[in-house]
Parts: structure tokens; sequence; C-alpha cells
């Protein structure tokens, strides 16, 4: 091999190796963003489920294994007034 082969290799190297470095902060980068849309996809059902069942509560809405929890939390101004209904 000649120097100037033996330099060119050398530059090639360095390039290769810079390539490889940017390489891996991208996908370093692109790791980071995919978990932190997984955690806001979590918090957002999380939130949206939280939603749902507090409409469901204060509609009257109830589904089945939460009627006898939610009936007895119940403040006493939410239940209906006695009598007629006008």
């Amino acid at each position: 091999m000649t120097e100037q082969n033996r330099q060119t290799n050398a530059r090639l190297d360095r390039i290769e190796q810079a390539i490889a470095e940017q390489g891996r902060q991208i996908i370093g980068r692109i790791d980071s963003l995919t978990r932190w849309l997984v955690g806001m996809q979590v918090a957002s059902l999380i939130a949206l489920g939280t939603l749902i069942l507090l409409a469901c509560l204060c509609s009257g809405i109830v589904p089945p294994r939460l009627q006898a929890t939610a009936t007895s939390c119940r403040s006493p101004r939410s239940r209906p007034l006695k009598g007629k209904v006008t």
C-alpha cells in the first residue's frame, strides 16, 4: 500500500466513525421521542377514561360493577327530590 492509500483509508475510517456516531445519536433521539409519545398516549388514555367515568357518574349512567360504590358515595344533594317533579 502506498502512503496515499493509507491516508485515504484513515480518512474513510474517520468518516465512517463520524457517520456511525451520528446514526447512534439519531437512533437515541428517535428512541427517547418514542418513549415520550408512548407515555403521553398512556396518560391520555388514563385521562380519557377518568373523564368518561366522571361523566357516567354525574349523569347517572353507571357501569354495573361501580353501581354499589357510586350510589354509596353520592352526596345527598345529588339524590332525586321526593315528591312531584314539575
